[in-house]
């Protein structure tokens, strides 16, 4: 699935977008949204444990893979029996996959701005930076997801629902 006309120039290109934010519950509701939209090509890099489940089969962390699985696997036995089908789809989709390739690849990552740090961020680009609560956010922290070529940054923030952290 492919968003409408989302910043396509010639019908084969479309620009990276990087969805970040202070929370991983942040990060899990823009997504979900899309999903709810049937957009699912997007990637969400961060602690699997934080992620929620809906969200976990597109998920990656920067850990080698069989770390993951591991992690997996023991989310698994801890979890309830409504939350194994998305366990299961993330543990099948990460035997599948090359982590790098795979944000190469990728048009809408998800993040959480403190993971923008992790190695598998280094060499990537995104022209597009969604930056959701960023009243919560401190500058500094903010400006780790732009570090990475942004030509337009959306800014996200209800002061009236969640005051600003430094005012």
């Amino acid at each position: 699935h492919h968003p409408p006309n989302l910043g396509r120039t010639n019908g084969n290109y479309a620009p990276k977008i990087l969805i970040a934010s202070l929370s991983n519950t942040a990060v899990d509701r823009v997504l979900s949204c899309l999903l709810k939209l049937n957009f699912s090509s997007f990637l969400r890099v961060g602690s699997l444990k934080k992620i929620s489940k809906p969200i976990l089969p597109f998920s990656m962390q920067s850990a080698k893979r069989e770390d993951e699985l591991k992690e997996l696997q023991q989310m698994k036995k801890q979890c309830s029996s409504s939350e194994v089908c998305f366990i299961d789809e993330a543990i099948s989709s990460c035997r599948k996959r090359e982590n790098t390739r795979l944000l190469q690849e990728t048009c809408v990552v998800g993040a959480t701005c403190n993971a923008t740090t992790f190695e598998v961020f280094d060499g990537l680009s995104f022209p597009i930076v969604f930056l959701d609560e960023c009243s919560q956010q401190i500058e500094p922290l903010s400006l780790l997801s732009m570090r990475f070529g942004a030509k337009r940054v959306v800014l996200v923030g209800d002061p009236m629902q969640l005051p600003p952290t430094i005012p």
